[in-house]
């Protein structure tokens, strides 16, 4: 119940402010794509290099995701 009243009270705010849409996009489209952009590469990445499969492989991968999803979204 609480996610969608979010998702009512961002989608009001992006009536009222068209820019706030920018924002919606960077705060919560840009992670969950650059996690599972990040999550892929990882998994591709440890089958290749099994040193690669560690918890803090698998965090850097998903940060670098993000921010590479949100560099994108800020380009374009």
């Amino acid at each position: 119940m609480h996610i969608v009243i979010l998702v009512a009270l961002l989608f009001a705010f992006a009536v009222f402010a068209p820019r706030s849409w920018r924002v919606f996009e960077l705060l919560f489209l840009a992670p969950v794509i650059g996690c599972a952009f990040g999550g892929f590469a990882w998994a591709v990445s440890a089958m290749f290099c099994g040193a690669l499969i560690t918890w803090a492989a698998f965090g850097t991968f998903l940060a670098g995701g993000t921010l590479v999803a949100e560099a994108l979204i800020l380009k374009s």
